[in-house]
């Protein structure tokens, strides 16, 4: 699980571009807001890192603010931070 809680709050971020939504952007990692940690099915597991039960196994994932506004995979937004699997995060520090 260690690999997995890679990025500190304030860290700058990319998402991957085969990401299936905020594809190539930029942003800051930063805390869960209370109304996603509390409502979300995933398990905080430090103020930055969620895990989250998916059928292939748990799936960690980050809170990343965006330095610009991203639309979702269905097209919905603009959203200004979301939630983002670590697997499809590259630092840029």
């Amino acid at each position: 699980m260690a690999g997995q809680l890679k990025f500190a709050c304030g860290a700058r971020v990319r998402v991957s571009d085969d990401h299936h939504w905020a594809a190539g952007a930029g942003g800051i990692i930063t805390t869960y807001p209370s109304f996603i940690s509390e409502t979300a099915t995933g398990e905080l597991v430090n103020e930055t890192t969620m895990a989250v039960p998916t059928l292939q196994g748990i799936v960690y994932q980050s809170w990343v603010t965006f330095e610009e506004p991203q639309h979702d995979s269905d097209g919905n937004g603009p959203y200004a931070a979301g939630m983002i699997d670590n697997s499809a995060l590259a630092s840029l520090q």
